[in-house]
């Protein structure tokens, strides 16, 4: 039994595997002897950290907690073997619970066995604060000289585990409440006039909380009296090092100290002094953030009023102290290019939030100053020839034989009765099935609705399709859809309908320009593709409204209902407009209505006796050569064509005809081959 371990825990040596651990990071043995490091079994882990046995695996090593001057430790910390595993949100696996502590115990600092309490006062020692017991060790066998240390090392369990509950007070209706402060321990350290040095993780780069951590307790050792100073990791620092003992591992204790004056620098006296982050988040917000005060100020929805640079203003800060709702101190309308705005946004921030550290007005001011010149920049302009080059066959999206543009604007109109929305509602599916996320922006039905037909369609298959409801015109609806459609990973969107997503009379102009704006600001024509519904009177087959409706969109198919027997009918859908595909193009889908289910399939228009003659020639011709080459004199009068048209069809179409010996013509097969052996004599 070890003489750190408590009474009746039976406590087991490190083994070599965990000498050869520590020894990695700069920890000798004989340092983890002063320590009283020990290892367990998952029944005594269990019992030093208050589990029942059984509850889950509790192997590991336990680092018990001395105080200078006392012979006995007063606490335990246990760091698993085999800690347990927690899925997140999106699916990644880390680990949970690998340091435990018994329950219902406070915080406190960790100090090696062998520090004299005179070392606690005496201000000329230097003390360096790290996260966790393991760093402390290793930043204290790194302070060894053999006589005097170069430096006291102070661990604590976390970046914020300096503050914990301090006591209990009586609440207003006389509940007990915990009162949170910094410990008691730190109470026990003289500071005044002393040089403290914080070393976090290298993760204290980049996260805010770890940063705003490492400001409030240089906050709180300033308010001590101490001299406060920061340890900055080296640009060199390999990407796989987390902590200051992986470092001492890979680099050794002669290149840390090498380094280390360098690396230590004098802490910030102002929150102004904190390093501060400037970004584009998109074309039309802006964001400044200081990191370490947890404070980010978004400039957002910029807009020119004649001479008037208009953003809305949303400041966030997460200390303590702050006045704010969810984390926002102030949200408003801000005029950037007004003194007088600013001012007065600055005055309110001042009054919500008055960190003595923190000077608003100049950081607004940076903020404005920033977003006007970035505004105010030349954009970039890129040689086309320098864009990656693109498969053309990308920009598509082919749904048993109709196209669908990947990244523009589709629109599809009829009649009301042709069931738009749910060959609409069909397509999403269809798209959900191949990986494409979508996302259905309504008009005119309700939730209840499409979930009624989506089950109709699909049965309980679940597919990524999002449901929103807009009660707005689509350009009052820009900046929410757009930030969620990001959040959701939306690749494609459905628009039902144009006319009530519209901000206008429909035969304007104006009206038409707005719509597809607002397609534009949520993505449309860069990382969304999008599908368009709209109506024409039943008299007419033209798209009802301004022109412009037609000219901005890249592709356009009028629909039509052809009724066959009861419950079933033909959507014929024609090509009326298209810059990238082949125009007149005819696509058919049978729908089937029976009690609690409709069918959806593709139909050959070449097989309804409707459309048969109004196909484009060529496929008239592939559609009889499907069963048997025939002659060009047997294809015209198949088909009641001259042969000479029939000729100058086949010539045109190359892709798809073959002449074989003897003057019959053939199908050509994908690869290029005519397809002679797969027709049935």
């Amino acid at each position: 039994m070890s003489a750190s371990a408590p009474l009746g825990v039976q406590a087991l040596p490190l083994t070599a595997a965990d000498l050869a651990n520590f020894a990695r990071c700069g920890i000798p043995p004989a340092m983890l002897e002063q320590a009283g490091v020990f290892r367990v079994d998952s029944v005594e882990g269990a019992r030093i950290v208050g589990r029942k046995p059984g509850s889950g695996d509790y192997s590991g090593i336990v680092f018990p907690y001395f105080w200078p001057g006392e012979g006995h430790p007063f606490e335990y910390r246990l760091r698993r073997d085999h800690p347990d595993i927690e899925v997140t949100s999106d699916g990644s696996r880390k680990e949970r619970n690998k340091y435990l502590s018994p329950p219902g115990r406070g915080s406190r600092l960790y100090i090696v066995r062998g520090v004299l309490p005179v070392d606690l006062a005496d201000v000329s020692l230097p003390i360096v604060i790290s996260e966790g017991e393991k760093k402390t060790l290793a930043l204290t066998a790194l302070a060894d000289t053999g006589d005097r240390p170069r430096w006291l090392s102070i661990g604590i369990p976390g970046v914020w585990n300096w503050r914990g509950k301090v006591g209990i007070e009586a609440g207003p209706a006389g509940e007990r409440r915990p009162v949170k402060g910094v410990i008691a321990d730190f109470d026990k350290i003289t500071w005044r006039g002393r040089k403290v040095i914080v070393l976090f993780d290298r993760n204290v780069r980049t996260n805010p909380d770890v940063q705003a951590a490492r400001w409030e307790l240089t906050r709180e050792l300033t308010r001590r009296g101490a001299n406060v100073w920061w340890w900055n990791w080296p640009p060199s620092t390999p990407p796989e090092v987390n902590g200051v003992d992986d470092l001492t591992g890979l680099w050794g204790p002669e290149q840390i100290l090498q380094i280390w004056d360098s690396c230590v620098h004098p802490a910030p006296q102002r929150l102004s002094d904190c390093n501060r982050e400037f970004e584009a988040v998109s074309f039309d917000h802006y964001r400044l953030s200081l990191p370490a005060a947890l404070i980010t100020i978004d400039i957002d929805r910029l807009r020119w009023e004649r001479d008037d640079l208009i953003a809305e203003a949303v400041v966030r800060c997460d200390l303590p102290g702050v006045r704010s709702v969810r984390g926002v101190v102030a949200a408003g309308k801000l005029n950037l290019l007004s003194l007088t705005s600013r001012r007065a946004f600055a005055k309110e921030l001042q009054s919500r939030a008055p960190l003595k550290e923190l000077d608003w007005t100049s950081l607004l001011e940076e903020a404005a100053l920033r977003t006007i010149e970035a505004e105010r920049a030349g954009v970039e302009l890129k040689l086309l020839d320098n864009y990656p080059d693109v498969d053309e066959e990308s920009q598509f999206i082919r749904v048993h034989g109709l196209t669908l543009l990947a990244n523009l604007a589709t629109v599809i109109y009829g009649p009301g009765g042709t069931a738009k929305s749910y060959f609409a509602l069909w397509l999403a599916g269809e798209l959900a099935r191949r990986g494409i996320a979508v996302a259905y922006l309504d008009t005119e039905c309700d939730w209840q609705t499409h979930k009624i037909r989506k089950q109709k369609l699909f049965g309980r298959t679940q597919h990524e399709i999002y449901y929103y409801r807009i009660r707005r015109p689509l350009a009052e609806e820009t900046d929410a859809l757009r930030r969620g459609l990001e959040q959701r990973g939306i690749r494609y969107v459905i628009l039902d309908s144009i006319s009530l997503a519209s901000s206008g009379p429909l035969e304007e102009s104006a009206t038409a320009i707005a719509l597809f704006g607002a397609l534009n600001r949520i993505g449309v024509g860069s990382s969304l593709g999008a599908l368009l519904i709209g109506h024409c009177p039943k008299d007419r087959d033209d798209l009802f409204g301004s022109v412009f409706f037609q000219n901005n969109a890249r592709l356009i198919y009028h629909c039509a209902r052809i009724d066959e027997a009861a419950g079933t009918w033909i959507l014929k859908t024609r090509t009326i407009k298209s810059n990238l595909t082949p125009k007149d193009t005819i696509v058919c889908f049978r729908f089937i209505f029976q009690p609690g289910r409709v069918e959806v399939h593709p139909a050959d228009p070449a097989e309804i006796p409707e459309l048969a003659d109004q196909l484009p020639l060529a496929d008239r011709i592939a559609t009889i050569l499907r069963r048997r080459p025939l002659t060009k004199p047997e294809i015209a009068e198949s088909l009641d064509a001259s042969v000479d048209s029939i000729r100058r069809a086949i010539n045109r179409n190359k892709h798809r005809f073959v002449v074989l010996p003897g003057g019959r013509v053939g199908l050509r097969t994908k690869d290029g081959e005519d397809s002679t052996d797969d027709y049935q004599s």
